[in-house]
């Protein structure tokens, strides 16, 4: 055991608690989150052992009781940090949408801001230190049944389909909640489709392609999809209501 793994774990001066943690020993917990991020993404939770977390994260294996007691409190502190890291980028987000929607902005901004944000998403999710590991863990995490599944639901996934689904309720009149419910769920899981699979699509796209313009060509594409489906159906309605016929507001 080093001179630092072994006094992080044994209380000497200056040496942190996990109740008064030091700079180095969050840098510690964090190395060993990451690596359980990574691990328990590929593996699951049951494959992966706490020994090979701590070589993952160049840590004695002792700082994982330090840190976290157990391997079970390990992988709710990684389950956590995946969640947290998707709601730094979805809820913003989700508020940019509600933000546009309080200010009444017409179809087409409404329409724009959709493409916008699914961007931003992208973009931000798909840099060049991106792991796609902890996107399978997430993957596991949205099959769960238990309490922290429900509040990645709750707190992250929701806020986005809501704002989405009212969106498209703005800019398609006539069109039922539930289609505009089940529009909005179709652009959240290809955005979290693209995150688990761009990694394995990446390596035989263009050599000269970027995942920075990947991203964007791949927002325009989807927000094309929704003008389409919804945008037009505004536009009809729209000509309907000015007695124009179908046919003469399709042209």
């Amino acid at each position: 055991m080093s001179s630092e793994n072994l006094s992080e774990q044994t209380g000497q001066r200056g040496v942190p608690s996990p109740a008064n943690p030091t700079p180095k020993s969050l840098r510690t917990r964090a190395r060993l989150i990451e690596a359980a991020s990574r691990l328990f993404g590929v593996r699951g939770f049951t494959g992966v052992s706490t020994r090979a977390i701590a070589r993952e994260a160049g840590c004695n294996i002792g700082l994982i009781t330090f840190h976290f007691g157990s391997k079970q409190a390990l992988y709710k502190a990684a389950r956590d940090a995946v969640r947290e890291r998707l709601a730094a980028i979805v809820l913003p987000a989700a508020a940019h949408l509600r933000q546009a929607l309080d200010d009444n902005a017409p179809p087409a901004e409404l329409l724009k801001a959709v493409q916008t944000e699914i961007g931003g998403i992208l973009g931000s999710l798909l840099m060049k230190d991106y792991q796609p590991e902890r996107f399978m863990l997430l993957m596991r995490e949205l099959q769960e049944t238990d309490e922290q599944a429900d509040r990645l639901y709750a707190t992250v996934l929701m806020p986005m389909i809501g704002a989405l689904e009212d969106v498209i309720m703005a800019v398609s009149s006539g069109s039922s909640r539930r289609r505009a419910h089940l529009g909005a769920f179709l652009l959240v899981d290809a955005i979290i489709g693209i995150l688990r699979d761009y990694p394995l699509f990446h390596p035989h796209l263009d050599k000269d392609s970027d995942a920075q313009t990947d991203a964007r060509i791949l927002a325009e594409i989807i927000g094309n999809g929704v003008t389409a489906t919804f945008g037009e159906l505004h536009r009809r309605n729209g000509a309907a209501e000015n007695g124009a016929s179908p046919a003469t507001a399709a042209s």
